[in-house]
């Protein structure tokens, strides 16, 4: 199970194994003690969405018993791996098995909320919200440490991916007090606006009305024939002068 949240979280919280529950479901902090982890994030504006979360080892040991050094050993370079690509800013061990990565000599009761450096990485530990499960009074020191976490946050200036503000909507201008004179005025305006409009829009209602007219063009008439040129010749041939014989020369025969 390597883990869940985001690959570019500036916090990564890491505890000590999967339980029953998170080795089923293959997602880290699930059941009683993930519902606690959840509201504890909720708390201090963060979520699984925000962060990344993941185990020092990567599968349930046997019984669900604390895990062994050779087991830790064995995943450490998951780990490493897991924190050279997402870089957090702040690193929050849960538990003591978690913190025994860093300080196996240090007790969690004595560096809990109480941030460390450790190879330039920000250390801040915290007792494993499954402690409250099992002792109810830690739950209350478990929450006021939780709220120390967000106060560093505070403190560092950065968002560690969390949710931006949505500024609030601007507040709508006081409209300024106008006189009984600029009101005359702007009527006089509106008014005088109003009686060109009417009498463009009639002078245009006119003109579209107005039938069309289109002046005919003259027809000019054919010239008249003219009486200067010489008359046609008469004809020449005629019948008393044609070749037929006359009846003095019909007698002669």
């Amino acid at each position: 199970m390597p883990g869940q949240g985001s690959p570019h979280a500036d916090i990564m919280f890491i505890g000590e194994g999967p339980g029953l529950n998170e080795d089923k479901q293959g997602i880290p902090f699930v059941g009683a003690a993930g519902t606690f982890l959840n509201t504890l994030l909720a708390s201090i504006g963060l979520s699984r969405e925000t962060v990344f979360i993941t185990n020092m080892v990567k599968c349930r040991p046997p019984n669900n018993r604390d895990p062994q050094p050779d087991e830790t050993a064995a995943c450490a370079h998951y780990l490493d791996a897991q924190i050279a690509a997402i870089a957090p800013k702040i690193i929050v061990p849960l538990g003591r098995h978690a913190l025994a990565r860093w300080f196996p000599n240090e007790p969690i009761g004595k560096l809990r909320a109480h941030p460390q450096i450790f190879d330039g990485i920000m250390l801040f530990p915290l007792y494993h919200p499954g402690a409250a499960l099992h002792n109810g009074g830690l739950r209350s020191t478990i929450e006021e440490d939780f709220l120390k976490l967000g106060a560093l946050l505070a403190e560092l200036g950065t968002s560690v991916n969390m949710a931006p503000e949505v500024p609030a909507p601007p507040e709508p201008a006081t409209p300024e007090a106008v006189s009984p004179a600029e009101v005359a005025a702007v009527d006089t305006v509106v008014h005088t606006n109003e009686d060109a409009t009417e009498e463009e829009s009639k002078e245009e209602t006119e003109v579209a009305a107005a039938p069309e007219t289109v002046a005919a063009a003259p027809v000019e008439s054919p010239p008249e024939p003219t009486h200067d040129a010489d008359p046609l010749p008469a004809p020449t041939a005629t019948l008393a002068e044609s070749d037929e014989p006359s009846t003095q020369q019909l007698s002669m025969f």
